[in-house]
C-alpha cells in the first residue's frame, strides 16, 4: 500500500493499519513474489508521504511518472511460467515431493539432507528468478 500522508483522510490509526498490511505483505510467504510499490512510491526524505516527483497533487494517487515508475519495478521474469523442471524443482522445495533419488521419512516432509534449508532457499530463489529462455 502506499504512503498517504498530506491526503484528506491520513490519520495516524490508518498510517499503523497501511504499515502492519505491508509488513504482511513482505514477509508473510503467502505469496509467490512481492513488488513493493511503497519503497518504489516514497519520499526518500519523508517515507510517509508519496514522493512529490509521482504524486498527483492530492497525495494519495500517483502521476503518469508514478504510475511509470511503477510499472518499471516489476520484474517480468517473475511472471513467466516456470519449466517442467523448474517446477519439479519448486515442488521438491516446498516439501510437495522428496527430491531425486531419496524417500519419503512421513507425509509432507523429506529428510534428504541435514540442514538443509539454505540449500532449499537457494533453490527456491534460482527456481523462481531463472531465466526460462535459456532453461
Amino acid at each position: 500500500m502506499l504512503p498517504f500522508q498530506g491526503a484528506g483522510y491520513y490519520t495516524a490509526a490508518g498510517e499503523a493499519k497501511r504499515e502492519a498490511v505491508n509488513t504482511w505483505i513482505r514477509t508473510s510467504g503467502a505469496f509467490d513474489g512481492v513488488i513493493d510499490f511503497d519503497a518504489v512510491m516514497r519520499d526518500p526524505a519523508d517515507p510517509l508521504r508519496l514522493d512529490p516527483a509521482y504524486d498527483s497533487g492530492d497525495h494519495l494517487h500517483p502521476n503518469d511518472a508514478g504510475y511509470q515508475a511503477m510499472a518499471d519495478a516489476i520484474n517480468l521474469q517473475m511472471l513467466l511460467p516456470l519449466s517442467r523442471s523448474a517446477r519439479a524443482l519448486a515442488a521438491w522445495i516446498t516439501g510437495d515431493v522428496p527430491p531425486p533419488g531419496m524417500t519419503a521419512l512421513s507425509p509432507g516432509r523429506f529428510g534428504a539432507l541435514p540442514d538443509d534449508a539454505p540449500l532449499r532457499r537457494g533453490l527456491w530463489q534460482y527456481a523462481h528468478y531463472y531465466d526460462p529462455a535459456t532453461a
